[in-house]
Parts: structure tokens; sequence; C-alpha cells
């Protein structure tokens, strides 16, 4: 707990301190049907195939990055990085919940809707850490003896920088899920 929260922290210092960082979170969803526990989770089933996914939620993401550059007389500088993500959460949303009679089975699915928006968002923050990463990747660029000496092997080098970024952050994501078992562990199951 004392963790998660000092990485919402983190993530929140990280974005104010970036001006040149917007995100934009969407949450989706899937309306799934039933009466009772086995019901709920057919429906997430058919629903969530037929939206042509393997788990009850997913978070996706867009990031993209612009940066601005200036000739000097040795080298060139990045001067301006603008990086937008859209970070969107598809989710399933059982909307008969509040007028269900059996408190029980409501009680059951909100504790796994719980479990499985904080999963989620968890995706969600390790997007917003890279974002910070990616800037400070591209900024970086020309800050050594062997940067290139002209713009265009600048630009090269800044969006290489800033890709191999994203990829690290697609394999936190991965050893992520690894490690809860897509939120199993951390209790995102139902029934």
């Amino acid at each position: 707990m004392r963790l998660t929260l000092l990485l919402i922290l983190m993530t929140a210092a990280l974005q104010s301190a970036h001006a040149g960082v917007t995100t934009e979170e969407r949450f989706t969803y899937y309306e799934v049907t039933g009466n009772t526990a086995l019901e709920l989770r057919a429906s997430i089933n058919r629903e969530r195939l037929a939206l042509g996914k393997r788990y009850d939620a997913l978070t996706s993401w867009n990031i993209r990055w612009q940066f601005s550059f200036t000739p000097r007389q040795t080298k060139c500088e990045i001067t301006d990085v603008t990086i937008d993500a859209t970070i969107e959460y598809l989710m399933p949303a059982w909307n008969a919940a509040a007028q269900h009679a059996n408190a029980m089975l409501v009680k059951e699915w909100r504790r796994y809707l719980h479990q499985l928006t904080a999963h989620e968002r968890h995706h969600g923050r390790l997007v917003k850490i890279a974002l910070a990463d990616i800037e400070r990747a591209i900024y970086q660029s020309d800050d050594t003896a062997s940067s290139p000496s002209t713009c265009s092997g600048l630009e090269a080098l800044a969006n290489r920088n800033a890709s191999q970024v994203v990829s690290r952050m697609e394999a936190l994501q991965i050893e992520f899920d690894r490690n809860t078992d897509h939120g199993r562990v951390k209790g995102a199951t139902f029934p």
C-alpha cells in the first residue's frame, strides 16, 4: 500500500514538473448482464471475446512526441519537446448491479471491479512514468560529446532514445502482468 502511494505521488510530481507532457485518460466500458455470478462470468467471456480481447480488462496507450532543434556553431541542440499520450482503459460494466436484489453478488462484483480497476490503473501509471523518461531521453540526446553534429543525426538519435524508453516500459507492462497473473494474484477475479 505504501509503495503504491509513493508511485502515485511520484507520478503526479513527474507530470507537474514537465509542462511539455500531456496525458488524456479515458474509460470505455462493455456491458455485461446476468443474475448470478456464473451468468455474469459467461457474459464477460462472451463480450470480451466479441471485442477480440483475451482478458476481462485492457489498458492501451498511444504516445506521440515532437521536438524542435536549433543548429548551433558546432552541433544541433534540442530546444523544445512536447509529448501527448492517450491511455484508454477497457472495463466491464454491470449496469444492473445498483438494482440487483442479491447484496452479496453486488458486493463481490464491486470488489472484483475495484481490484480490476487498480490493476489497469497501474498499467496507466507505468505509461505516465515513461512519459517523463521519454522527455528526459530526448533532451539528453544532445548532452554528450558524442552527440551527432548534424540536426538530422540528432533527430534520429532522439527518436531512437525515446523509442528505447517505450520498449523498456512495454517490458515492464509484460513483467507486471506476469508477476500478478494479469491481476489475479491481487484479487481481480470473478467469481
